[in-house]
């Protein structure tokens, strides 16, 4: 086993990668398991930047020569970027990335409200706003082209994760590991089942023994039953309101038969 750190469980990606971290940051079922994400040339698609599902930190390294995942504007739409090297996919902007994630992290001040102010950063790093309280956004711009092997690149990522843990905002919940059963708790639910088992097998037994009887005994008289030393339940019948039946004839108030038939069983 490896002792990990759960406060500091980050995605990085680069190219398709670093997409894929967006994605995963606004994913409700995965935000919540991380400190933050690192993009390295890669943004979300157009109608995609979604923003972060849960407090998390973010980072952008980008190039300003990228013409796979341009990370400044060349559409009429200043949100929007375009892909000229494969021709057929649209981004939104670093500007316009870094400025959602700002807000929905509440810091203030921000710095890159359009492409100018992050183009104009060169080969650097900077945050995006100030006072983040959900989470710190850093850009980072140099003048290179879609790749992900810099030196530059890696010691930028590094020098944004090392610092930082999971944002305090979150629910500890959502982070806390599941502990594994113990052996009392796995006692004890064996012992229940097998008591569930056990009374389960005791129940078809006697309902199969019930059944097995009301065969046998079907179609036999109380009296003859009392006579074999037998029990049988009786039938709540009302009793009648006159020893005289309605043709003149004594009524037997022996269940099951006639007065005669007692005898003749006797």
């Amino acid at each position: 086993t490896y002792c990990v750190d759960l406060d500091r469980v980050w995605a990085v990606g680069c190219s398709n990668g670093g997409m894929f971290t967006f994605a995963l940051a606004a994913d409700s079922r995965s935000a919540p398991r991380l400190a933050g994400i690192a993009a390295v040339v890669g943004l979300p698609h157009n109608g995609f930047n979604l923003g972060p599902a849960d407090p998390l930190h973010m980072l952008g390294v980008w190039g300003t020569r990228d013409h796979t995942c341009p990370p400044l504007s060349n559409t009429d739409d200043p949100d929007k970027s375009y892909d000229t090297a494969y021709n057929g996919w649209y981004y939104s902007t670093a500007a316009n990335t870094t400025r959602t994630w700002a807000r929905a992290n509440d810091c203030s001040a921000l710095r890159f409200d359009d492409d100018d102010s992050l183009a104009a950063l060169g080969d650097d790093c900077v945050d995006v706003g100030t006072g983040c309280r959900r989470g710190d956004v850093r850009a980072c711009v140099f003048g290179s082209i879609h790749v992900c092997n810099q030196t530059r690149q890696h010691a930028a990522v590094l020098d944004f994760l090392l610092p930082r843990r999971k944002p305090t905002t979150t629910s500890p919940d959502a982070r806390r590991p599941r502990r594994p059963p113990s052996l009392l708790g796995l006692f004890v639910f064996s012992c229940g089942l097998l008591i569930l088992l056990v009374s389960a097998a005791a129940l078809c037994l006697f309902s199969r023994r019930r059944r097995k009887l009301r065969a046998a005994y079907a179609g036999v008289s109380h009296c003859e039953l009392a006579h074999r030393g037998g029990s049988k339940p009786r039938r709540q019948t009302p009793e009648p309101t006159s020893p005289v039946s309605p043709k003149g004839k004594p009524r037997s108030r022996i269940p099951g038969g006639t007065a005669e038939t007692y005898r003749a069983l006797v």
